[in-house]
């Protein structure tokens, strides 16, 4: 392991344990490539490294350095703490439904946002007055 390298090796050489932290990571940081329909050969441009480098962190056979987790949680437009994130605890509601509301559109956001608080309006009134959803 090199310390100013944009990689650290996560592996032995008997393998990565599949809830290992790498893995964990690099099966987040696909979904999120995958969901801004980008494929691994842009996004490896975007961070200035080669293909196999983002399939090698991906896998889980390579995690990314500091410096390099900055710049991937830039270009993926998501925070940090979701790469680390492996299902098992449920986000702040509030904080993981901004996170999709700032992927989207501003025109597009303007009516999810509109149609929620008529949602809202229409089932808390319901629910206040005792009626049944």
């Amino acid at each position: 392991m090199t310390i100013g390298s944009t990689m650290v090796k996560a592996t032995s050489k008997a393998g990565t344990p599949k809830g290992s932290l790498s893995v964990i990571v690099g099966r987040n940081m696909q979904k999120r490539r995958q969901a801004l329909g980008l494929t691994q050969s842009q996004l490896a441009e975007m961070l200035g490294v080669e293909m196999e480098t983002v399939s090698r962190y991906e896998r889980g056979i390579v995690a990314p350095s500091f410096p390099q987790l900055e710049k991937v949680c830039d270009v993926l437009q998501i925070q940090a703490w979701t790469l680390f994130s492996d299902g098992t605890e449920v986000p702040n509601a509030e904080g993981g439904v901004g996170e999709l509301l700032q992927a989207l559109h501003s025109r597009d956001r303007e009516f999810v946002v509109s149609f929620v608080k008529s949602y809202v309006e229409h089932h808390g009134a319901k629910k206040r007055s005792g009626g049944v959803s």
